[in-house]
């Protein structure tokens, strides 16, 4: 079952929040967790992330942090673009980043960041969780199976188990009963809205459709704005209008080679950050140049870097057969033509080697079964990145056949080191 939970928790009275509340002008909740923490919810708290609690931090001299719990893969395209399961926190104190830490459920990661985490053990409320938080975390990559005690161990710490299934635009529905349960309170924002979404469909939608790019609902959502076309063989190229970070606009590309890569840095080889607006005049700017951008520039890169459709299963027989033949793997199933979407499964004695190739899509998923246990090579590189050994990356995505040719020589390399590892 899904959760999506986002707060800022702040270490301070509530009369200086209330205060900063009526200051910042922003519709949010706010109740008090325990006598230590009050968590205060924002409207478009999905889309600002951590900025709260770095402003908090720094505006009333306090520490502040920003938690989010995500546990469905449907939420789509919403919060950071994510698309997998994942827990993490930014802690700051008087407006300087203390600690960090993100675990992803699905790839089996955690990155963490601790600058002052004297800090960090001074804000706990239950020193001993906090120790087991910490435990947790340096044996995350030992034991895998302990991997979603984390958030609870964490949540016990700062003793914040009430924010669950917490987020403003689940408490602005009208039916959370919790608004009484935990006695909120609730600040009705003055600031004036701009018309973001009619702004962009007024500025892009004929320009774009004009050179066949049509909104795409299934990419999109409610701040998040695609517009795709396909080639003859059912491949798909888009531009991603974001707006989910208030105050900010940005456009990225897609295509089955690439995600999500911002427009500028792909087609004018510019570094650009978010586009920030304060008014409709600065919004209308921004996109403005988006259009001349895309209509100009875009269209002609994905033309110029078009998927080509050509034999990898014959790539596959020259490459990757005589190599797995050799370590005593035979072929027990292939699809054809992979290009396509598909399977090519290998088996030996103890191992399966799944190579998956998904309609529409570049992209390999190499799947490594070892009797009941089963990992990616996706993951298994990750897992052992910081070893030499793990330098180069795997990149299974691939636009023509000389970069799906180099990433088998890669795969190559990492199954050597794989089937070692299990020998």
């Amino acid at each position: 079952m899904s959760q999506f939970t986002f707060a800022t928790l702040v270490k301070d009275n509530n009369q200086s929040i209330t205060s900063f509340i009526e200051k910042d002008k922003a519709s949010c909740y706010w109740f008090s967790v325990n006598p230590t923490w009050t968590a205060v919810i924002k409207e478009n708290d999905t889309q600002l992330g951590s900025q709260t609690a770095e402003k908090m931090s720094d505006k009333l001299a306090t520490s502040a942090f920003f938690f989010l719990h995500a546990e469905d893969l449907t939420w789509g395209y919403s919060f950071l673009h994510a698309e997998d399961l994942t827990w993490g926190y930014s802690f700051f104190h008087r407006g300087q980043l203390v600690s960090e830490c993100y675990v992803n459920y699905e790839e089996k990661s955690i990155t963490i960041q601790n600058v002052n985490e004297a800090a960090l053990l001074e804000a706990c409320v239950d020193h001993e969780a906090y120790h087991e938080f910490k435990q947790w975390q340096s044996n995350f990559y030992q034991d895998e199976h302990d991997i979603l005690n984390g958030v609870h161990l964490f949540k016990k710490a700062f003793a914040i188990e009430k924010i669950e299934w917490i987020s403003y635009d689940y408490l602005s529905s009208g039916s959370d009963e919790r608004i009484d349960q935990l006695q909120m309170q609730y600040y009705q924002g003055k600031k004036k809205s701009i018309p973001v979404k009619r702004m962009i469909f007024d500025s892009l939608q004929e320009p774009f459709n004009q050179i066949g790019f049509f909104l795409d609902e299934g990419m999109s959502s409610r701040n998040w704005f695609a517009f795709s076309k396909e080639d003859e063989h059912g491949y798909k190229y888009a531009i991603i209008i974001d707006a989910t970070t208030k105050g900010e606009i940005s456009a990225s590309i897609y295509s089955p080679s690439v995600s999500y890569i911002d427009i500028f840095r792909v087609v004018l080889g510019e570094y650009r950050e978010a586009m920030r607006y304060e008014n409709e005049d600065e919004l209308r700017r921004a996109l403005e140049e988006i259009r001349t951008v895309f209509v100009n520039e875009g269209q002609k890169w994905f033309l110029n870097n078009q998927i080509e459709v050509f034999d990898v299963n014959g790539a596959y027989e020259e490459i990757m057969t005589p190599y797995l033949q050799d370590k005593g793997f035979h072929k027990v199933h292939e699809d054809s033509p992979l290009v396509f979407g598909g399977k090519l499964i290998f088996k030996n004695e103890k191992v399966t080697i799944i190579f998956e190739h998904f309609p529409k899509l570049t992209g390999v998923q190499t799947h490594l079964v070892w009797g009941d246990d089963e990992i990616t090579l996706t993951q298994f590189v990750h897992i052992n990145r910081r070893n030499p050994q793990f330098q180069e990356i795997l990149k299974p995505i691939y636009t023509n056949k000389e970069e799906f040719i180099a990433f088998l020589a890669r795969a190559k390399k990492f199954l050597e080191i794989y089937l070692e590892h299990i020998s």
